[in-house]
């Protein structure tokens, strides 16, 4: 998990102390106490760990990665072989060979679209590799997966921009 450019959000005492664990068990230095009432997001931005507030520029505009603070429970199942990452994050990360002209379909759905379009995108894909003609493989319901994690991600993104300015 490439873990700069991540921050937790921290919700009490008890978890502030997971979440240093967490971020000491990377290799970073941390202090020993976490202020979680004045920063509720603490974390790795731009290689530093520090603690955030929820209006820091980086968090606001959704230019770091707020993760939950991954527990024995939420392992990925075995039949679900992430070792290169998912595709969302390989579209992030290194364009297939489809996208080298350049253009992102996620980045560019991302800021041409309102919510509803780019959730009627994700429902498109999702339908397009549940109903398939050709052999399903194995791929095929990975990208379905990852288009749902896409849409929910932007949910979630949608909803935090609404309480931040309501």
């Amino acid at each position: 998990m490439e873990i700069n450019n991540t921050v937790i959000k921290v919700l009490s005492s008890e978890h502030a102390h997971k979440v240093l664990d967490f971020f000491k068990s990377k290799g970073f230095e941390v202090t020993n106490d976490i202020d979680y009432k004045s920063f509720n997001f603490w974390g790795v931005i731009n290689g530093e760990f520090d603690g955030y507030t929820e209006n820091y520029f980086f968090i606001k505009n959704g230019k770091v990665n707020i993760i939950e603070l991954p527990t024995e429970e939420t392992k990925t199942p075995t039949h679900y072989d992430n070792s290169k990452g998912s595709i969302y994050q390989f579209c992030d990360n290194q364009k297939p060979e489809q996208y080298q002209i350049g253009i992102d379909t996620f980045k560019r759905s991302e800021s041409n679209q309102t919510l509803s379009e780019r959730l009627g995108v994700a429902r498109f894909l999702i339908d397009k590799y549940t109903w398939r003609k050709k052999d399903q493989e194995r791929m095929d319901f990975i990208k379905i997966i990852d288009y749902a994690n896409w849409a929910i991600k932007q949910i979630d993104n949608e909803e935090e921009i609404n309480r931040l300015n309501p």
